[in-house]
């Protein structure tokens, strides 16, 4: 059976192993186990894992902020799930979970970023919709 729970600091080895599997994009990819660890104790965001028999099938977090015009808004970053944990509703328990954190916030929006059309679709049955914009991204590391 699938648990979702909190992410630990000692789960860091764990979800650096599936992040490639999201993407080859990673900034300083010998900084991520750190990066990691610190999200862990992360005050302005809460990550969860779902694991199964101690193994760690797929990732989340989400963080949250206020906007003067929308007030608190939440952000869901990075939904990893474990190539060979795909099709086993280990996304939808992640975002669902999620989403009851955000609701618990007093969130009044989550926003993601749906970059495949399998995501697309769970977002969607999730009630997630698309929203027109344009939006723009500075690298810094560049």
């Amino acid at each position: 059976m699938v648990n979702v729970r909190d992410f630990k600091k000692e789960d860091a080895r764990a979800v650096v192993g599936l992040i490639p599997q999201l993407t080859q994009n990673i900034v300083n990819p010998d900084e991520l186990e750190n990066r990691m660890e610190k999200i862990a104790v992360d005050s302005n965001l809460r990550a969860i894992v779902a694991e199964e028999d101690g193994k760690v099938l797929g990732f989340t977090q989400l963080s949250w902020y206020v906007i003067p015009s929308k007030g608190l808004i939440a952000w869901v970053e990075e939904v990893i799930v474990d190539e060979q944990a795909r099709g086993k509703g280990v996304g939808r328990l992640l975002t669902e979970r999620l989403i009851e954190i955000a609701k618990e916030l007093g969130c009044n929006q989550v926003k993601l970023t749906a970059s495949n059309f399998v995501a697309q679709k769970l977002y969607e049955s999730l009630g997630f919709r698309f929203k027109e914009t344009e939006v723009m991204i500075k690298n810094l590391r560049d």
